[in-house]
């Protein structure tokens, strides 16, 4: 600040704005994407949209609720996959993504989960409820992987490279998630 009451007043102007240093969405390499999701049986999923909508908020300045458009993406996708292809139709390199028919096939593939799961829990047709369960999670994380390949391109991070490598905290989960899959396995095969 200057002395001189003369001076026009100073004001942060890139924090007014926003922090242009932060990308506007959630950037993670795809294979360390797959990687999470796959070993944390989906669950990666809910995190990954709460960073999504938590980096869109910070970045645009909107008033959004980043926890439970995590928790409920179902109800949040489309909007969530609107912004990424604006901010992608802004690029020079753009991705070819067609959002709304993913984000469609997402809501799809969601529910279809969630039947299931609700079927498998009170052991109706098992195990094939539980095999289908399994079965869906992997054009489920195929279908977030293309929209992760459209938020790395919006963010000029194509690769993903600023986040691709696993610390401890992803080890911990994933160490967590095999323990689920093991768990998964051993309910679905040994009579109880």
């Amino acid at each position: 600040m200057s002395n001189n009451i003369y001076a026009a007043p100073e004001s942060d102007l890139q924090n007014a704005v926003g922090d242009d240093t932060k990308a506007a969405f959630y950037v993670v390499s795809e294979t360390k994407f797959l990687i999470m999701f796959l070993t944390t049986f989906g669950i990666y999923s809910i995190y990954w949209f709460y960073k999504n909508w938590n980096n869109y908020r910070h970045s645009s300045g909107e008033n959004c609720w980043p926890v439970p458009r995590g928790i409920f993406a179902i109800f949040f996708v489309h909007s969530l996959f609107r912004h990424i292809a604006q901010k992608n139709a802004l690029q020079e390199h753009r991705v070819n993504w067609n959002h709304e028919s993913q984000a469609g096939l997402i809501v799809f593939l969601l529910l279809a989960r969630n039947i299931l799961d609700r079927l498998a829990q009170k052991s109706m047709g098992s195990p094939w409820t539980d095999i289908l369960l399994i079965v869906l999670l992997f054009p489920l994380a195929l279908s977030l992987k293309k929209a992760q390949s459209a938020i790395n391109t919006a963010c000029n991070d194509p690769d993903g490279a600023s986040n691709a490598k696993l610390g401890v905290a992803n080890f911990i989960w994933i160490g967590l998630g095999i323990i689920l899959w093991a768990l998964l396995f051993i309910g679905m095969f040994v009579d109880a």
